[in-house]
């Protein structure tokens, strides 16, 4: 038999908004000082609450939570408030009938807690501020591309898994244009126009990436990068063109893989230099 069962969680924010629908979900904030706000969506179904049927709807409620976030952090102007990922929740999904009685096999909660991650041995803050000295003392310039991979592991920290994708093509895209153009002028036998042809705009990003770099430095990314790396270039590459050009959500494994691709590739196109330099 079908029923109706409610999904609620509390936010890591408050959210200056009335209690009443808000598309698919319910907002709830009865009491102004409080901490959280509470969403919740109903759904219909006829099932008995196992933990993967409470996991699909938590993760229905969180898509549509995030759907409101973006356009209340767009409308209110407030960029501290991101999108949530169920890892940053402080209390578990709560499951309810038509008669407010638990629905499910955990009395009714629902909490999917964070994989533990395998950290980098942290170094000492000696090691640290030698390198940050010697760096400034170099007069070195951080490329803006390093900067949007470290915003882009933000992002992906924070559950805002379209931005992370979005922030690895930027990243992408600023590394291989410029590297791509400086080994393009570097070329002999061009002319003025024929140079232009080849470091302006008429050739397209995933072009550059393959042939396009491949002529200009004598050099094969799909050789540096490998099958696995080229494997991620295709689940991220379409991964941007799906939230660019339909607006489409993102997955925690679309937004790591795009992150391993682009440091993946920034360090081969660094590490890469023009047949002009080789003869050097």
């Amino acid at each position: 038999m079908m029923i109706d069962v409610t999904v609620e969680v509390a936010l890591p924010y408050h959210l200056v908004l009335t209690s009443g629908r808000y598309g698919e979900i319910e907002v709830t904030n009865e009491d102004p000082n409080t901490l959280a706000t509470r969403v919740t969506l109903t759904f219909n179904t006829d099932g008995e609450g196992l933990p993967s049927e409470q996991e699909r709807w938590a993760e229905e409620l969180l898509a549509a939570t995030n759907r409101l976030l973006r356009w209340y952090r767009f409308l209110d102007h407030s960029p501290a408030v991101t999108e949530v990922a169920m890892e940053e929740l402080e209390g578990p999904f709560q499951f309810r009938d038509e008669q407010g009685r638990p629905w499910g096999l955990s009395d009714g909660t629902y909490t999917r807690w964070a994989q533990p991650q395998d950290q980098p041995p942290l170094l000492h803050s000696e090691e640290i501020s030698t390198k940050v000295q010697a760096v400034l003392a170099a007069g070195k310039t951080l490329d803006v591309w390093h900067i949007l991979v470290v915003d882009a592991e933000l992002a992906l920290a924070e559950g805002r898994y379209r931005e992370a994708v979005l922030f690895c093509w930027s990243a992408i895209e600023s590394c291989l244009g410029k590297r791509f153009n400086e080994a393009a002028k570097r070329l002999d036998g061009l002319n003025s126009t024929e140079r232009e042809s080849v470091t302006g705009h008429n050739i397209d990003l995933v072009n550059r990436m393959t042939a396009g770099f491949h002529l200009v430095t004598g050099e094969s990314l799909h050789t540096a990068l490998g099958s696995e790396g080229w494997a991620k270039r295709r689940v991220s590459y379409k991964a941007r063109n799906e939230i660019i050009h339909k607006g489409s959500e993102a997955t925690r494994e679309q937004a790591e893989q795009s992150i391993d691709f682009a440091r993946q590739l920034i360090k081969a196109v660094e590490g890469l230099t023009s047949p002009k330099e080789q003869m050097a």
